[in-house]
């Protein structure tokens, strides 16, 4: 399922689906990230908005994930000249 990422951080990220999440549940998101190749990452849902957001923490990120993903995350703001980044992605929420 494509989703749409919104406020992108090392700690986690609002998505944007229509799918009914709760709380709790455990999801892989993987990222085409500008620049980069794909990233899988790990994350738990933490607060549903309501039928189409939901926002998750990210879990079990290792070192280079993590610097990875930093790295997008700089290269967004700097081209946004905005605190808050969208990106595209594709999420398993089996």
């Amino acid at each position: 399922m494509r989703v749409r990422i919104h406020d992108l951080s090392l700690g986690g990220c609002l998505i944007e689906a229509s799918l009914a999440i709760e709380v709790g549940r455990r999801l892989t998101l993987r990222f085409d990230l500008p620049g980069e190749d794909w990233l899988s990452l790990h994350g738990e849902a933490v607060r549903v908005s309501d039928r189409t957001k939901f926002a998750i923490k990210f879990i079990d990120m290792d070192a280079t994930k993590e610097s990875r993903l930093q790295r997008v995350i700089d290269r967004l703001s700097v081209a946004s000249r905005a605190p808050t980044s969208t990106v595209d992605a594709a999420l398993d929420s089996s």
